[in-house]
């Protein structure tokens, strides 16, 4: 039975029979807790970020206590019939804080969104009758502001203000589609209630004159012109568009209202060119921003994001301030592939930063952070450095990271710039949170572009931000569509302001598009329009470039086509038509948007024999095996990419990226799920294992033990012992690594069992090792020395070093035996 909450109004729950309101969960706190967990439903939100939040003012003495004591209140309250807090449905204890777990409950708010959706597709259809069912069905979830009980809390006033755009926009965006049925009072009606939502909405007063006047009631449209007129004025101090007072002027001399009724897209006076390069519009307090944030950087180390939706001209900004500052800057750009890749974010930016410097800066900055050529082996012979000593998996990982820190420290004052971050990876935002930790007072501005919808799934990006709030080294700006009075820079390309304002709302993308488009035309028709105005030999090249998210060499191409001569010719024409750009010897597309418009226009066959093309041109120059991953999976070459995806995920486990190793090991996994005809039990269980490792490292201990489970059963079907006992030994760690010492020693046991079984001194070492471990969590101090001391009898035997932790644990039991 799913539970059933509401959010539009005051919090409401409905599970079964049962009914719970804002004031039936144990008080004021523990509700807004459920609200804080709601707001973040689905993602793990830190206990440090929930105090914040709880407590804004003052904290209590013991803030983390009196939060999980909160958290039992609420689960008493919540789920009243659980007895133990792991068996919660909802709320769930996840490192480094609390879930709420939303997949056995529907909320209003999400319906709402799908119906959304779900209406706008239709529309695109061209199906009227279901896009009015489903946006009128909506608009039925809309009950209240969002959490309107909790009317100042900052964790409710950024998605209540969306909301009631959205709902705003619902309500006039409906009312277009009755209009266009012939239903003008549902149609006035709707922009009614939107001018009462929000009394300055244009579009709704336009749309009610539009309606009162396909009704026969002229005066009643101008008096709307009117009331829209005074709320203009009385709240913006402005008066309406022109595009308003045109219609107006029209009513008045009584056109007849077929002329007016909407049209689908307005048409534009646009000069028909595909060349057009639009130029920089606008912006100008932004750029102000960038400016103020590099001088404030100057005093240490400043994290910026600047913020929108794709194509809303983030990149252009960036690049416009870089080139009138004309600061020392490193710059890459992260892509969907290469998030599970370690560093390969902050490895580009790094590339782009060193290798124009000269022989004296690049070696004084190689010297002060030797380590950085293992990211960048290329460089390695720009310094005579010394070779590095062999260190575990975590210092090597943290000499990386100290070494990048030298690097910026020797070369600043500069500009780290990664844009689309919401695809970055973790360990370049690990990274980030280094450079802005150890480089505090360092003149080093790390400049980020991203899409806040998408980043706010990337969970260290989340944390980084949150981090760099924290310390006061923050900095936001977001970019909306520009304003009418910009585009009138547009004119001498033929435009006419107005109309191009009211086709794109002021979208940069939408702009440059429309600017080279047919009149009438949608965005996709638009890009593909001029795809296919180039011969066919470049349209099936470019087709071929849209398999690569990042930039690439124009060899490749011609690795994946051949006829290097002729495939020349077709890339200056890409190039002139602006459909391909070149940067440095790389091609890439304008913007991701006209790579995946051309990419979802290939058929799915070719799509599969393009990236099986272009895995066997990757494979001979040698790229990164998560990108060689992705591209096999995309060709349907199933055993390549359990191949690639599992030497990346042991790449990462070198580099301690315990995030992204995870991720490559749950791709080779999928695929085998998939296609068990190519699993071979022995290494299926290795992989299984070593996906646990990286989630144990995680503190994501409930998976990691869902997954060995898995390993434990292959293991046991085929009767291999050995497999067995590797597998009971982990189990054993992920129970301990939970701090659940008590499901951890029946594992230990076992693979103490096993271990002897098979007459392996090294794993009975292991074994015992590991057992001293829960036992001391225990208390059981003389079965932890005990196993401790056999631990140390074996691996002498052995003539090893025992492990560290049979020293620490030996060490902890005496202090407390005294």
């Amino acid at each position: 039975m799913f539970m059933y909450i509401r959010l539009f109004g005051s919090l409401q729950i409905e599970d079964g029979q049962r009914w719970v309101g804002p004031d039936d969960l144990g008080g004021r706190k523990p509700k807004q807790l459920l609200e804080i967990l709601l707001n973040e439903r689905g993602r793990v939100v830190s206990k440090d970020r929930i105090v914040d939040l709880l407590w804004p003012d003052e904290l209590p003495q013991n803030a983390a206590a009196t939060l999980d004591t909160y958290v039992s209140v609420l689960r008493r309250h919540l789920e009243p019939t659980i007895v133990r807090a792991r068996d919660s449905r909802y709320l769930r204890r996840v490192h480094p804080g609390y879930l709420f777990d939303a997949s056995e409950v529907e909320i209003d708010v999400d319906r709402f969104q799908a119906l959304i959706v779900e209406g706008q597709h239709a529309r695109d259809e061209g199906d009227l009758e279901r896009t009015d069912h489903a946006f009128a069905t909506a608009i039925g979830f809309y009950r209240g502001a969002y959490l309107e009980d909790e009317p100042q809390a900052t964790w409710t006033l950024g998605p209540r203000e969306r909301l009631e755009r959205t709902y705003r926009d619902l309500l006039v965006a409906t009312a277009g589609i009755a209009t266009a049925r012939g239903k003008f009072d549902e149609g006035l009606h709707l922009c009614e209630q939107a001018i009462a939502h929000d009394p300055t909405c244009e579009e709704a007063y336009r749309q009610a004159m539009l309606c009162s006047y396909a009704l026969g009631r002229q005066h009643e449209a101008l008096h709307i012109f009117q009331r829209c007129s005074r709320a203009l004025t009385q709240a913006l101090g402005t008066g309406p568009m022109p595009e308003t007072e045109e219609l107006y002027r029209r009513i008045l001399q009584d056109t007849p209202v077929q002329q007016l009724l909407p049209q689908a897209l307005p048409s534009l006076r646009t000069r028909q060119t595909e060349h057009i390069d639009v130029p920089f519009l606008g912006r100008q307090p932004e750029l102000t921003f960038l400016e103020d944030a590099w001088r404030t950087s100057e005093q240490g180390v400043l994290l910026v994001t600047v913020q929108g939706e794709a194509g809303i001209g983030k990149s252009r900004l960036v690049t416009e301030f870089l080139h009138k500052s004309e600061l020392r800057c490193g710059r890459a750009k992260c892509t969907e592939l290469e998030r599970d890749l370690p560093f390969s974010g902050l490895a580009a930016a790094l590339a782009n930063l060193l290798t124009p410097l000269n022989a004296q800066d690049a070696e004084r900055a190689l010297m002060a952070g030797p380590a950085v050529v293992e990211l960048l082996p290329e460089l390695d012979g720009k310094a005579s450095l010394t070779p590095a000593i062999t260190l575990p998996p975590e210092a090597t990982r943290i000499r990386l990271l100290e070494s990048i820190v030298a690097v910026l420290r020797a070369l600043a004052p500069l500009v780290l710039f990664l844009d689309d971050v919401q695809w970055v990876d973790a360990s370049t935002v690990q990274a980030l949170g280094h450079i802005l930790q150890r480089a505090d007072t360092s003149p080093i501005l790390l400049l980020t572009a991203l899409r806040p919808a998408e980043a706010a799934d990337n969970t260290p990006v989340r944390q980084l931000v949150d981090a760099a709030r924290s310390a006061g080294r923050l900095r936001v700006t977001g970019l909306e569509p520009l304003p009418r009075a910009v585009l009138d820079a547009l004119l001498p390309y033929g435009a006419d302001p107005v109309e191009l304002w009211a086709a794109t709302g002021g979208h940069p993308l939408f702009l440059t598009e429309r600017l080279r488009a047919r009149a009438g035309e949608r965005l996709e028709e638009a890009i593909l329009s001029r795809c296919h105005a180039a011969t066919l030999a470049a349209q099936r090249l470019l087709e071929a470039a849209s398999v690569f998210e990042r930039p690439f060499r124009p060899g490749l191409l011609a690795a994946m086509l051949g006829d290097e001569a002729a495939l020349v010719s077709d890339v200056e024409e890409l190039l002139a038509r602006r459909l391909l750009l070149e940067h440095e010897g790389l091609l890439s597309f304008p913007h991701d948007l006209v790579r995946q418009t051309v990419y979802s226009s290939v058929s799915a066959p070719r799509r599969e024999v393009l990236h099986r093309q272009a895995l066997r041109a990757l494979e001979a120059e040698g790229v990164p095996a998560a990108e060689l991953a992705s591209h096999a999976q995309a060709a349907g070459v199933w055993a390549a990419a359990v191949r690639y995806a599992t030497a990346a995920g042991r790449q990462a486990l070198l580099l301690y990226a315990n995030a992204e190793a995870a991720a490559h090991f749950k791709r080779a996994l999928t695929v085998l799920a998939s296609h068990p005809a190519l699993v071979e039990p022995a290494q299926y269980e290795a992989l299984l294992i070593e996906r646990a490792r990286a989630l144990i490292v995680l503190g994501e201990t409930d998976e990691a033990v869902n997954t060995l489970a898995q390993a434990l059963a292959s293991a046991r079907t085929r009767g291999d012992v050995r497999a067995e006992a590797e597998v009971v030994h982990w189990l054993g760690l992920a129970n301990w690594s939970a701090w659940v010492p008590s499901q951890a020693l029946p594992h230990g046991r076992r693979a103490l069992a096993l271990a002897q079984r098979l007459d392996d001194l090294r794993l009975v070492g292991r074994a015992h090792a590991f057992l001293a471990n829960p036992h001391g969590s225990l208390g059981h101090l003389d079965e932890a020395l005990r196993h401790a001391a056999r631990a140390l009898a074996v691996f002498k035997q052995l003539g090893e070093e025992p492990p560290a932790m049979v020293l620490y644990r030996i060490g902890i039991v005496r202090h407390h035996l005294g």
